[in-house]
């Protein structure tokens, strides 16, 4: 028994000065600032605030100035959608032109595109993916939906929610090749974030791919300590080698 424990469980003493580094490092790495995304959402709320008052009329002339650009951007997408109207394949280079496209209508419709394809070239992988980005998404023309109900009749053949987990891990939002998301923070992590900021100890334990590690780093960011469990020895010398501390 004690051999075992002694196996998986193992400690490496990191001075403050270095764990604050890694985590500083970390939060680079992940193209984000949690203590950034924090105040971003403190600034919306009291946005949000202010926007409940009378709209001015030069409030007004602005909103009506979004909607059209908004509309223009869409009809953008649809001209640009008919050059992949004839696609067979999904490689990297089309999945990365998806950054053209500058509206989640535009976008939609080149998923919907893939989600063919990855169906008639029985790409399982790919379809779970997409598929579940998809799910809650209207289709918009007789194509779409024929598509649509192929896919799900297969999903209904296997049991997908397992193999997205075992297969995909790495691929889940917002890891996932198709997004170009706008990382925002959810209502758990706003709780936690301010837990932390007021001082408060707090032991985080959520499912793989929802942002424990964007939370870790926030200690860093305002010099607070926080305590970083990984499950293998393995994970404990790759975080330390990436980030650039030697023990």
């Amino acid at each position: 028994m004690d051999s075992q424990i002694s196996e998986k469980l193992h400690f490496s003493n990191i001075s403050e000065n270095d764990f604050n580094v890694s985590m500083r490092n970390l939060a680079k790495n992940e193209s984000l600032n949690v203590k950034e995304l924090l105040y971003e959402y403190e600034q919306s709320i009291k946005m949000e605030k202010k926007s409940k008052k009378k709209l001015s009329k030069a409030n007004l002339i602005i909103q009506k100035n979004i909607l059209k650009k908004d509309d223009d951007l869409r009809k953008d997408d649809i001209k640009k959608f008919k050059h992949y109207s004839e696609i067979t394949e999904i490689t990297p280079e089309i999945i990365s032109d998806l950054k053209y496209f500058k509206t989640e209508y535009g976008k939609n419709r080149v998923k919907y595109k893939f989600l063919e394809i990855a169906y008639k070239n029985k790409d399982k992988s790919t379809l779970i993916e997409l598929f579940l980005q998809l799910i809650n998404i209207d289709t918009i023309d007789k194509r779409e939906e024929k598509y649509r109900k192929k896919v799900q009749k297969y999903m209904k053949k296997i049991n997908y929610k397992q193999l997205q987990f075992e297969e995909l891990s790495n691929r889940l939002p917002p890891l996932d090749f198709y997004n170009n998301y706008k990382i925002k923070l959810e209502d758990w992590q706003i709780r936690t974030l301010n837990y932390i900021k007021h001082g408060k100890n707090v032991l985080v334990c959520v499912k793989t791919s929802m942002g424990k590690t964007w939370l870790a780093t926030y200690p860093a960011l305002i010099n607070k300590k926080t305590l970083f469990i990984v499950p293998t020895i393995l994970t404990d010398s790759s975080i330390s080698k990436h980030n650039g501390i030697h023990k």
